[in-house]
């Protein structure tokens, strides 16, 4: 379960907290291009963030394109984690990586969509994927996937 709260400060910089499971995070993002209807948009945003035994940051540079209700989107993120434990590691059948350093780099590249029901309520899913930048990541089958309800005011 994840809860994203962003504050738009202006009409092209949004201030945001993040709340998952295990993590707490804070970041801000700036829209370079902020169309409208039938429009292109393209923003970047940087993060940090720390959960139990770790901490992180991040950059992100995310395009979207609004027409009618849709608005398909994709992300890059690029990541520096730092983790406490050394021992860490994961194989499941739908995830599979092991973190062989406590500190190390990553990427991640996600595509979706959200459709608007109305200006302010919106349905979104996506899909996502990890790849290593550095060694001390080994990233193998790692195919996210997650929908979103969302509220704007």
């Amino acid at each position: 379960l994840v809860f994203k709260w962003n504050y738009g400060l202006t009409e092209n910089l949004d201030l945001g907290i993040q709340i998952e499971s295990l993590s707490l995070g804070v970041r801000a993002k700036y829209a370079f291009i902020n169309g409208g209807e039938n429009d292109f948009s393209l923003a970047s945003a940087v993060g940090t963030g720390f959960s139990i035994g770790g901490s992180h940051y991040y950059g992100d540079l995310i395009g979207s394109y609004f027409f009618e209700k849709w608005e398909p989107y994709m992300g890059l993120r690029l990541v520096h984690a730092k983790n406490d434990n050394k021992e860490i590691k994961t194989n499941s059948s739908a995830l599979n990586f092991t973190i062989e350093e406590t500190q190390y780099n990553y990427g991640q590249i996600t595509f979706g969509t959200k459709y608007w029901f109305s200006k302010s309520w919106m349905l979104s899913v996506e899909g996502s994927s990890i790849f290593s930048t550095s060694s001390g990541l080994l990233a193998n089958s790692n195919l996210f996937a997650g929908f979103a309800l969302g509220y704007k005011f």
